[in-house]
């Protein structure tokens, strides 16, 4: 994803990149490289995982050095980040969720929710699938929580994993591609992402993405919205506020078109 960003944006003339590159470097000195290529730069396009606020905080500190973001502000993050928040204002607009309960360790000592496993835990603020667990036994929840942040419950919701690409700027939300999945053994974190073409379930996918959408003010750029499709239909999953896998499976003509909206 990080070199296919850099490759689209380098076919533009007028842009000069200046890149920190994931992974290389001890997360402390990731942060001075950080602030000091932010410096340097007018503007800055951020992807980072919501997992432990980190997209927030570093979209923050470019906010706070008065950066022109070519991504989402700080205020959409802190509401996409929170997956308890998005589904409570997508079940407010009448949008197909799962049955969700936020669930903390130390308060909920015996469950006391109508669900029944299979069951899906995961960490309210997350990304990637990181610590999402199919749960299958309520005894075995506290063995699988770790420490007092919240996690999530919900049902398990058996079907294909898909997502919508969208361009999202003032209000406007235009979908520009639906994708399939691949996820990785665990199922719930994605390894590879194939766009589909004259996909029949397109435009429901499309209107389901762009309400999704609208539920979070102050979007901005390139926005995915993950789904599952089962066998009574689309059900929305999660909203990423930043640039995901489906980037790199789009064609470099899409991808063109993408970066020159976000510098627009």
């Amino acid at each position: 994803m990080f070199h296919s960003l850099c490759k689209a944006f380098s076919v533009i003339p007028e842009v000069h990149i200046l890149t920190v590159e994931p992974g290389v470097q001890k997360p402390m000195h990731q942060l001075d490289s950080l602030k000091r290529a932010l410096a340097q730069c007018d503007a800055t396009l951020l992807v980072a995982p919501e997992w432990d606020g980190i997209l927030l905080r570093l979209t923050q500190l470019a906010e706070s050095m008065h950066k022109r973001l070519l991504c989402s502000p700080s205020a959409a993050i802190a509401i996409s980040s929170n997956k308890q928040v998005c589904y409570d204002r997508w079940r407010q607009m009448g949008l197909p969720t799962p049955r969700t309960f936020l669930w903390h360790k130390e308060v909920h000592k015996t469950p006391s929710f109508d669900l029944s496993p299979p069951l899906v835990l995961k960490p309210n603020c997350g990304a990637g699938g990181e610590s999402t667990e199919k749960v299958n036994d309520i005894e075995s929840l506290d063995s699988l929580v770790v420490g007092n942040k919240g996690f999530l419950l919900q049902e398990y919701i058996e079907g294909e994993a898909l997502s919508v690409s969208c361009l999202v700027r003032d209000g406007e939300v235009i979908p520009i591609t639906l994708n399939r999945q691949f996820m990785e053994e665990n199922g719930f974190s994605c390894d590879s992402v194939q766009v589909l073409k004259n996909d029949a379930r397109e435009a429901e996918l499309f209107a389901l993405a762009q309400a999704a959408c609208l539920a979070v003010p102050h979007l901005r750029g390139l926005v995915g919205i993950d789904l599952v499709y089962g066998d009574d239909g689309p059900v929305l999953m999660e909203i990423n506020a930043r640039v995901t896998l489906a980037f790199p499976a789009m064609c470099p003509e899409m991808q063109s078109n993408v970066v020159r909206f976000l510098l627009s």
